[in-house]
């Protein structure tokens, strides 16, 4: 019989998923479902009726509506703390007075064999009990994180309260998985726990939903759009404080010292640029299509990863070398994968991008070289079915051996 799964996350696996977080919810838990029987239990929008979405083959995914008291605990920290984001802590505070939500949790749980936390913020809910394997997958290390988001007097009474979740579920579950090595070196760190029970399940990219082209393909499309003849730069991001100061510094760093160059800005980070004041030859798409999004793959001559910030692994990276792009970056927009500068892309400060793109542009054969290399690394190392097989060995071996000992 089939292991039973539940997994608790404080956002849905929306489809098709758009942010990083979105991504590795979806995709990890969409394979998983060839091994368990999923229940995946979600917060969503405020007001609308509770739904139960099939994410896959065993997987189901049972998103729970936010209420009034979500929406006006989330004002309030918009008004006081005006946070860049808090989201996740907003969900994991309110999470304790919703009575549905609590119900689920426990019905679910009760008959699970497995419980898997993605982030800590809904710990509380599903702590560990004997017999049952307790999984915490963290996307970040979530204190680090939260710390350049929640600033002022608020921001660090509710970066204690992360820490102290954190913690919590670092300690009390059988295993933990995490984005990188630096991450893990840093949680085994912070919180004092057995270097045994954390495992990197790095983020990935669904490989085979990306293409590849030719070079002459990508001339095809840049003609059909209109943009031959002219170098495109390429920076996509959801809205999210790393993302917002990257393409921050795209936009007035950057692009004025290349003005011959187009840097297109696609994504959810769109809302924090303000359209007044951009330079000419800066074009912010916003929100795209999952077509459009392939289409900004195929015309791009070159993506940029200038990050400044974050925690865990930026997926982006990741697409980016799937679809074969050249892919310039910052050490930190780099970090958690196995990029060797010059090989798979070219890591370098903020300051070197303009030189470096001149670079990229003039030389086609490194060009190429960073093409045909960064795609193989993605596929060798980084495609969502290996990372979730990966993950499923390792969970199942903890949970023979639990029960091994009982």
């Amino acid at each position: 019989m089939r292991r039973r799964v539940t997994a608790l996350n404080f956002f849905p696996a929306l489809v098709p998923p758009t942010s990083g977080g979105e991504l590795r919810y979806y995709h990890i838990y969409k394979y998983l479902g060839r091994h368990y029987e999923i229940d995946m239990v979600s917060p969503t929008h405020p007001f609308v009726p509770p739904e139960v979405v099939r994410i896959g083959d065993h997987v189901v995914e049972r998103r729970v509506p936010k209420s009034q008291r979500h929406v006006s605990l989330q004002r309030l920290f918009d008004r006081v703390g005006r946070f860049p984001e808090c989201s996740a802590v907003v969900v994991s505070l309110t999470s304790y007075v919703e009575p549905g939500y609590k119900a689920l949790v426990r019905e679910l749980r009760s008959t699970s064999d497995i419980v898997i936390h993605e982030f800590p913020f809904l710990f509380l809910h599903a702590r560990k009990r004997p017999g049952q394997l307790l999984v915490y997958d963290a996307h970040n290390v979530e204190f680090d994180l939260q710390r350049t988001m929640l600033h002022g007097p608020l921001g660090a009474v509710l970066c204690q309260y992360v820490k102290r979740l954190e913690s919590l579920a670092c300690r009390e579950s059988d295993l933990i998985f995490v984005t990188s090595s630096e991450d893990r070196g840093r949680i085994i760190k912070l919180y004092g726990v057995s270097p045994d029970k954390v495992h990197v399940a790095p983020n990935g990219v669904d490989v085979g939903g990306v293409p590849c082209i030719s070079e002459t393909e990508r001339q095809d499309a840049k003609r059909r759009v209109g943009v031959d003849g002219h170098d495109v730069m390429l920076f996509i991001g959801s809205y999210h404080p790393p993302n917002i100061e990257a393409v921050n510094h795209l936009i007035e760093a950057l692009a004025p010292k290349l003005p011959e160059k187009i840097f297109l800005v696609a994504g959810g980070v769109g809302r924090a640029i303000a359209s007044a004041g951009l330079p000419d030859n800066v074009i912010c798409l916003g929100r795209v299509s999952d077509d459009a999004r392939a289409l900004l793959l195929q015309i791009a001559d070159v993506a940029l990863n200038p990050m400044f910030s974050g925690s865990g692994t930026n997926i982006k990276m990741l697409e980016y070398l799937a679809a074969g792009l050249p892919v310039i970056a910052t050490p930190v927009g780099a970090r958690g994968l196995d990029v060797v500068s010059g090989e798979h892309a070219i890591v370098s400060s903020v300051d070197r991008f303009p030189g470096d793109i001149e670079r990229v542009l003039a030389d086609g054969e490194l060009r190429a070289g960073l093409r045909s290399r960064g795609r193989r690394l993605v596929e060798d190392k980084y495609d969502w079915a290996q990372i979730a097989e990966g993950m499923y060995e390792v969970i199942e071996s903890a949970f023979v051996s639990m029960r091994g000992r009982r």
